[in-house]
C-alpha cells in the first residue's frame, strides 16, 4: 500500500471509529470530545498489539495541518454562528478576558512554574520558556465547554462572552507566542528588558491590524456573495473566505519581515473577524434555503477537524510514555494553569466591578473552572522549531520543545477529563442552570401553543382508526391536565414577564420577515441595516427590563455606541435616497402585517386569550398597527413624489411569483409527479409577465 494509500485509509478509519465513539456518548451521556481523546489513546496502543492496523499512525497532527487547514474552519464555524450585536454589548468583558486576562494569565505561569520548579526540584529554567508555556496553554478551547453550556442550560449572556473569549484569545496568544519565539532569538543580541516594549507593540499591532483586516475581508467578500444567487457559488465564496482571510494574513506578515518592517497581522484575529461579519451581514444577501444548507456544511465541517484533531491528541499520549522524568514538571505545570486562570480571570474583570455590566461570582468561578485546552494549545507547542535553543537549557536528554510538549499535552488532558466532566455538577450547584422569571413565561407559552395542536392530532388519530378509545381517552386526560397547569401558571409569573415574552415574539418575527425579504433583494443594503438597528436598538431596551434573564441591568452605552461607529456594520446614516426609503418603509409595513397576523392568531388560543393577557396582546397588536399605518402614509407620500416607484412594486410582486412558481415546480420534481426532462424544460420557459 502506498503512503497516500494507508494516510486515505488512516482518515476513513478514523472517521469511523469517530462516529461509533460518538454514538457510545450519546447513549452513555459522556462528553464527546473526551471519549475521542481517549479513542486516540488505546487506538495508539492497539497498533503496538495488532499490527496489521498500524497503518493509522500514518495520520499524524502536523502543524501546517493544523495551522492551515483546521484551525481556519473551525474560527469561521464559531465566528460565522457569532451575533454581532450581543458581542459588542459584552465587548468589554470579552476584550478584558481575551487580552488582559490572558496577559495575566501567561505571566502568572511563566513566573510561577520558573521559581517552583526552582524551589521543588532545584532546576533552573530560563523565564522566556516558561513564559512560551504560560501563552500556549492560556488559549482556552470552546469546543467541548460551549456544547455543554448549550447542553446544560447555561444563560446566554455566559455562553456568549466564554465563546467570544475564545474565540478572540486564540488570537492574542499566538500573538504572544511569536512575540515570546522572537525575543528568544534576540535576546542573545541585547537585554530582555530593552526588547519587551518593542516586543508589546508588535504585540498590539497585531491585534489591531488582524481587526482590520478581517473588517476589509469580511466585506469584501461579503459583498461578492451578492454576484450571483448560485448555491456553488456562494458556498465556494464562504470556504474561501475562512482559509483566503488566514493565508493572506500570513503571506503579508512574510512580506513585511522580507521588508524588515515590524508590523504584522494576526491571522486567527483577522479570520475571526472576517466570520463574524460574514455571519452577521453576508449571510442576509443569500437565500434563506442556501444559508441554512451553508449552516449544515460548516457544522459538519467542524464536526470533522473535531474528531480528526481530538483523536490525534490522544496519539500524542506517546509522547507521556517516552519521558517519564517530566511527569512531575506537568503535574506542577496542571495546578500552576488552574491557578493562573482562576487569578486572571477576577483580575482582569475587575474593572467592571462597580459597573452593571459586572458578571456574578458564580459566573466568574465557571469561566475560571470551564477553560478547557486543546487543538490550538498543540499547534503552537507542535510549531516550536525542533531545534529551538536558548542558553542554560537544564536538561541533556530532552529538547525545549520536546518539555513544552509534555507540560501542553499533559495540561489539556487534566482538562478535557477533570474539568469537562464536572462542569455540569459545577453548573448546578452554582444553579446557574435555572430558568429565568421571563424563560419560565415562554415554557409555559411554548406549552400553551403545543397542547392544542395535540389535541387536535390526536382527534385526527382517532377519526383515523389509528388509536382505541380507551387509548385516546387516556392521552386525552394527560394533555387536558397539563393546558389546565398552563392557565393557572399566570398566576405564578408577573404580567411584565408575560409582555417582554410577546415582545420578543413580535422582534423575530420582524427580523426573520426583513432578512427573508434583503434575501430576495427587496431591500438595499442601507434599507436593511437601517431596519436592522432599529430592530437592535428596540430589543436592547427590551433587554434592559429583562434583568433577570440576562443578569445585567443595562449596558455602558456610551462605550457600545464609540465601539459601534468603527466595527457596528449595521449602522448606517440617516440619509436615505428616495428608492431606499421607499423599500424600508414597504418592509415596515410588511413585517408589521406579518406580526399583526401573528400576534391575532394568539387570540383564538384559550391561554392567551383570558382577561389579563388579551389586555397586553391587545395593547401590542395597537402599537403594530400603527407602526403599519405609519409606514402606509409614507409609502403613499413616496409613491406620490416618485409614481415609478408603482412599477418597482409591481416588479417585486412578479418576482415573488416567480419564486413562488419556482418552488411549486421544485416540490413537484421531488414527488416524482413531473421528470427532469419535464422539469428542465418548464424551468426553461418559466415567464410571467
Amino acid at each position: 500500500m502506498s503512503i497516500f494509500a494507508s494516510q486515505v485509509a488512516a482518515v476513513l478509519f478514523l472517521l469511523f471509529s469517530a462516529t461509533a465513539a460518538h454514538f457510545i456518548s450519546q447513549k452513555i451521556k459522556f462528553p464527546y470530545t473526551i471519549s475521542l481523546v481517549i479513542l486516540g489513546a488505546i487506538l495508539l496502543f492497539i497498533t503496538k498489539i495488532f499490527p496489521f492496523i498500524s497503518f493509522i499512525e500514518n495520520f499524524t497532527l502536523t502543524p501546517e495541518l493544523l495551522f492551515y487547514v483546521f484551525l481556519p474552519t473551525l474560527l469561521f464555524e464559531a465566528g460565522y454562528n457569532i451575533k454581532a450585536t450581543r458581542l459588542l454589548e459584552n465587548i468589554r468583558s470579552i476584550s478584558l478576558l481575551a487580552v488582559f486576562g490572558l496577559l495575566i494569565s501567561a505571566s502568572i505561569i511563566g513566573v510561577f512554574l520558573k521559581y517552583l520548579i526552582l524551589f521543588l526540584f532545584s532546576v533552573d529554567i530560563p523565564i522566556l520558556i516558561t513564559l512560551l508555556f504560560g501563552a500556549i496553554i492560556s488559549a482556552t478551547d470552546p469546543v467541548a465547554v460551549i456544547a455543554l453550556f448549550k447542553e446544560y442550560g447555561a444563560p446566554k449572556r455566559l455562553t456568549l462572552i466564554f465563546e467570544g473569549e475564545s474565540l478572540f484569545n486564540d488570537g492574542t496568544a499566538v500573538a504572544l507566542f511569536f512575540v515570546i519565539l522572537a525575543l528568544i532569538s534576540e535576546v542573545g543580541d541585547k537585554s530582555l528588558i530593552y526588547s519587551i516594549p518593542e516586543a508589546l507593540l508588535i504585540f498590539a499591532t497585531m491585534i489591531v491590524s488582524g481587526v482590520m483586516f478581517g473588517l476589509l475581508m469580511g466585506f469584501l467578500f461579503s459583498k461578492a456573495l451578492k454576484l450571483t444567487q448560485s448555491s456553488n457559488f456562494q458556498m465556494t465564496i464562504m470556504l474561501l473566505m475562512a482559509h483566503s482571510t488566514f493565508f493572506l494574513s500570513e503571506l503579508v506578515n512574510h512580506q513585511f519581515e522580507t521588508l524588515g518592517a515590524k508590523l504584522h497581522v494576526s491571522a486567527i484575529i483577522a479570520t475571526a473577524v472576517a466570520s463574524i461579519m460574514m455571519g452577521n451581514y453576508g449571510k442576509y444577501m443569500i437565500k434563506p434555503k442556501i444559508e441554512k444548507y451553508s449552516h449544515m456544511f460548516w457544522d459538519y465541517f467542524a464536526y470533522i477537524a473535531n474528531s480528526l484533531v481530538f483523536i490525534a491528541l490522544g496519539f500524542l499520549a506517546i509522547k507521556l510514555v517516552e519521558y517519564p522524568d517530566y511527569i512531575k514538571y506537568a503535574a506542577l505545570a496542571v495546578v500552576i494553569v488552574a491557578f493562573a486562570r482562576f487569578v486572571s480571570v477576577y483580575l482582569a474583570l475587575l474593572p467592571l466591578y462597580k459597573s452593571k455590566e459586572n458578571l456574578p461570582n458564580s459566573w466568574k468561578l465557571l469561566l475560571s473552572w470551564g477553560s478547557l485546552r486543546g487543538a490550538l494549545a498543540i499547534t503552537m507547542a507542535l510549531m516550536l522549531p525542533d531545534d529551538l535553543h536558548v542558553q542554560n537549557w537544564p536538561f541533556d536528554d530532552i529538547s525545549v520543545k520536546e518539555f513544552i510538549l509534555i507540560l501542553t499535552i499533559v495540561s489539556m488532558y487534566f482538562t478535557l477529563s477533570i474539568k469537562a466532566l464536572t462542569i455540569s455538577p459545577l453548573m448546578r450547584k452554582l444553579k446557574i442552570d435555572s430558568l429565568s422569571s421571563t424563560e419560565k413565561m415562554e415554557e409555559t407559552e411554548a406549552k400553551a401553543l403545543i397542547y392544542p395542536s395535540l389535541l387536535k392530532e390526536l382527534n385526527k388519530l382517532k377519526e383515523d382508526k389509528k388509536i382505541s378509545s380507551a387509548t385516546y381517552e387516556k392521552i386525552k386526560h394527560d394533555i387536558v391536565a397539563q393546558n389546565r397547569l398552563c392557565k393557572k401558571d399566570w398566576n405564578k409569573n408577573r404580567k411584565e414577564d408575560f409582555e417582554l415574552s410577546i415582545r420578543y415574539f413580535a422582534l423575530g418575527i420582524e427580523k426573520e420577515t426583513l432578512q427573508d425579504l434583503f434575501s430576495k433583494s427587496e431591500l438595499t443594503d442601507k434599507a436593511f441595516r437601517k431596519y436592522v438597528s432599529k430592530i437592535e436598538n428596540r430589543k436592547r431596551k427590551l433587554i434592559q427590563k429583562d434583568s433577570l434573564r440576562f443578569s445585567f441591568i443595562d449596558t455602558d452605552l456610551v462605550f457600545a455606541k464609540g465601539v459601534k461607529r468603527i466595527v457596528d456594520f449595521f449602522k448606517t446614516d440617516d440619509e436615505l435616497s428616495s428608492k431606499d426609503k421607499f423599500l424600508y418603509y414597504r418592509a415596515l409595513f410588511i413585517s408589521s402585517n406579518k406580526v399583526l397576523s401573528e400576534l391575532e392568531n394568539l387570540l383564538d388560543i384559550d391561554y392567551f386569550s383570558s382577561k389579563n393577557r388579551k389586555k397586553i396582546l391587545d395593547k401590542i397588536i395597537s402599537e403594530y398597527k400603527e407602526f403599519k399605518n405609519k409606514s402606509k402614509e409614507k409609502l403613499d407620500e413616496i409613491t406620490k413624489k416618485h409614481p415609478e416607484f408603482i412599477s418597482l412594486e409591481e416588479k417585486m410582486a412578479l418576482q415573488a411569483l416567480k419564486n413562488k412558481e419556482q418552488e411549486i415546480l421544485d416540490s413537484l420534481l421531488n414527488r416524482n409527479l413531473i421528470t427532469e426532462s419535464v422539469y428542465k424544460n418548464f424551468d426553461d420557459k418559466l415567464n410571467i409577465n
